[in-house]
């Protein structure tokens, strides 16, 4: 059967289209367990088996075993969780996620953790597979130089500005 390149191009943005359309789902998935107070569920359901992070530009860990570890005690020790999701961007054709969490923890000593960052995920096959974490002065200058304003807002409102750019394969991480 022959197939007019027309026809071939059409299948092509179809498939495209579809893809965005599933990137969006994970990115409100995700959002949704964050704001339910559920980070280690939608880091499960989400994060890349090989995946990269970093913290403030500084290796964290690789791989969704070592990530998980370094993050488990921290959020174990939590009584509850508040999440407090905001300013989601996406740029749907570079599947980058860029979200500012502010989100509160109650330990078990009773203690208020009021954590401030930014969350700049790079996703791959439904996945991310790599996630920067900005904070303190760092999260600023970031702020400043418009990550929060890349792409389209999480419910298609357009914005625009630069992207970081991805880990390359000089840089290592633990």
């Amino acid at each position: 059967m022959r197939h007019r390149l027309s026809d071939l191009k059409d299948d092509a943005r179809a498939t495209g289209v579809g893809q965005q359309m599933r990137f969006r789902r994970s990115v409100r998935d995700q959002i949704a367990l964050l704001n339910e107070g559920r980070p280690l569920e939608a880091f499960d359901r989400y994060f890349d088996d090989d995946g990269v992070m970093l913290d403030n530009d500084k290796p964290f860990g690789r791989g969704k075993a070592a990530c998980r570890a370094k993050q488990e005690p921290f959020i174990s020790k939590a009584r509850s969780i508040v999440g407090n999701i905001t300013r989601c961007s996406l740029d749907v054709e570079k599947t980058i996620c860029v979200f500012r969490n502010q989100s509160t923890f109650v330990d078990e000593s009773g203690k208020r953790i009021e954590i401030d960052g930014i969350h700049w995920q790079r996703w791959s096959r439904g996945k991310i597979v790599e996630e920067r974490y900005y904070r303190d002065q760092i999260m600023a200058e970031r702020i400043a130089e418009g990550i929060l304003e890349q792409g389209e807002e999480l419910s298609d409102q357009p914005a625009a500005a630069s992207i970081p750019k991805a880990i390359g394969e000089d840089q290592d991480v633990d």
